[in-house]
């Protein structure tokens, strides 16, 4: 099953689009680590950006 883009994602590039379907994987993956926390403000700015 294909990962759903967010909408801002549908209008770029096919290439892109992988792209970013890639990176949500890996932060789907991140966010079911045990023991994987926020520990200050940066990092889940960092994360909420990517």
């Amino acid at each position: 099953m294909e990962q759903q883009l967010p909408l801002f994602a549908r209008e770029l590039a096919p290439a892109d689009q992988q792209t970013v379907r890639k990176a949500l994987i890996l932060l789907e993956c991140q966010l079911r680590e045990p023991g994987a926390s926020f520990t200050s403000s940066n990092t889940v700015r960092d994360w909420l950006r990517l």
